[in-house]
């Protein structure tokens, strides 16, 4: 090593909370001349051991004083290059990419690298995971963003694909109640009943469960059907007796058997 960084970064775990990019800072003259010496040495085609560690300095630097782009782009490299050479390196490369284009709210650019890493010889172990929960963590922000500008059916779509596509994530019960919200604004009540029932059924124990529970017996009301109505409405009364509407859903049960006897 020609310099000891710390290889394990204090990263974000959620790249969505972070706030606005911190400014650049201005380079040292010493800084400055150490980024140029090491292209200038690069210019010269050292061995790949060597080349890794030059490399991961300069972009190292450029991190440190918030030149994100450039820190990207040398980054990137040894992420992709020289895994083969440097593993621990390569990886801890992968992940100031990663945080600097969280740092820069870069989400879409994220995604791609996420991507292109999971397809890496980096892929694996702890690393994987990591890489997994960010992508689920961009998806989910990148859907929400749909959903804000009313756009209700894409959103709908964009939710629910991201429970197929990451049925293990903690954000699933939101991305399946948000989706049956969305379809609900887009007037599709049969996507609305099966988002609801698919919360209830994969999350039983979520804090949005007995909500989600309760609405499809509301949407079922709504597309009068009845029977399916009460027997919901009855089923969130019983298994949530001490929910607020726990009373009034047993009530409604009766009273839309009722109804349909008096449609009848």
């Amino acid at each position: 090593r020609l310099v000891d960084f710390d290889q394990t970064p204090e990263l974000e775990d959620d790249p969505m909370e972070r706030g606005a990019a911190p400014e650049s800072q201005e380079l040292p003259d010493v800084m400055v001349n150490l980024i140029r010496a090491s292209d200038r040495y690069i210019q010269l085609d050292p061995d790949d051991e060597y080349a890794v560690e030059v490399k991961y300095v300069a972009a190292r630097v450029l991190y440190d004083y918030f030149h994100l782009e450039d820190a990207i782009e040398r980054f990137g490299d040894i992420a992709t290059n020289y895994a083969h050479v440097d593993a621990e390196r390569a990886q801890v490369s992968a992940e100031l990419l990663l945080d600097s284009l969280g740092a820069l709210r870069d989400f879409e650019r994220m995604e791609s690298w996420i991507g292109r890493l999971l397809e890496s010889p980096l892929a694996s172990g702890a690393f994987v995971v990591r890489l997994e929960e960010l992508g689920s963590q961009i998806t989910f922000s990148r859907c929400y963003a749909v959903f804000e500008r009313d756009q209700w059916e894409d959103a709908g779509i964009c939710f629910f694909d991201f429970f197929r596509n990451y049925s293990e994530s903690d954000l699933v019960d939101r991305a399946l109640y948000n989706a049956a919200r969305a379809f609900n604004q887009a007037g599709q009540l049969q996507r609305v009943v099966r988002c609801q029932e698919l919360l209830a059924q994969f999350r039983p124990d979520s804090e949005l469960a007995p909500q989600a529970r309760l609405e499809v017996a509301e949407t079922y009301h709504r597309l009068a059907l009845f029977r399916d109505a009460s027997e919901h409405y009855e089923n969130f009364g019983q298994s949530y007796s001490d929910a607020d509407g726990a009373m009034e859903a047993l009530a409604n049960a009766g009273c839309v058997l009722s109804n349909q006897a008096v449609l009848m």
